[in-house]
């Protein structure tokens, strides 16, 4: 399981990589006084 900043590029490569979403914690993560982000889940089934 890894978790991601929303917004970024990453979530994108990741599921590339094979990853899923499995869940988001809305407005989790607080960039500046004006960005707040979402922190998504992701998880590799082995």
């Amino acid at each position: 399981m890894l978790t991601v900043r929303d917004g970024s590029t990453l979530d994108r490569f990741y599921e590339r990589c094979g990853y899923r979403v499995v869940g988001r914690h809305p407005r989790a993560i607080r960039l500046s006084a004006t960005d707040v982000r979402d922190e998504l889940m992701l998880v590799l089934d082995l």
